[in-house]
């Protein structure tokens, strides 16, 4: 990850997490649009997801300039998701849907370009690839015993 990709996630998140409520409620509509099945792995109030979603992805993205700081909160977020059921293949639609719902709130503030939008797939891709390998392993450590 490069240093400037770092410096503009930071810069930029702090405005989606003051918007965090119509954040998360453009990323669901999104990710239950292109992910239907995926509906019914969210079985409390969706209202209290939008706010959980936001406060767990800050977690990661305010430690993102070390990598190492996160891996607990990774093999976390990770474990929770097999619990969950969660498919690794919903990672494709979530990507899309969190993409989309930045674009929204970071051009109402007049912070989304190219530049930023490549800094947010670069920092996604890492962190998501550390989280699908980590459930992988947890999936194949499930059907072993």
């Amino acid at each position: 990850m490069l240093e400037s990709h770092i410096k503009l996630v930071k810069d930029t998140w702090f405005n989606v997490v003051c918007h965090a409520t119509e954040a998360g409620g453009i990323f669901y509509e999104k990710f239950f649009e292109l992910e239907p099945n995926a509906r019914a792995l969210f079985k409390e109030d969706i209202q209290q997801q939008k706010h959980k979603l936001v406060m767990a992805i800050s977690v990661i993205f305010t430690k993102v300039h070390k990598l190492d700081h996160i891996e607990e909160e990774v093999k976390f977020l990770a474990k929770r998701h097999v619990h969950y059921g969660v498919d690794v293949a919903f990672f494709r639609s979530f990507r899309t849907a969190f993409l989309s719902m930045l674009q929204i709130i970071l051009s109402e503030q007049n912070q989304w370009n190219r530049e930023v939008e490549t800094a947010w797939e670069s920092i996604y891709d890492t962190i998501t690839q550390a989280i699908i390998k980590i459930m992988q392993a947890e999936q194949l450590a499930k059907v072993k015993k």
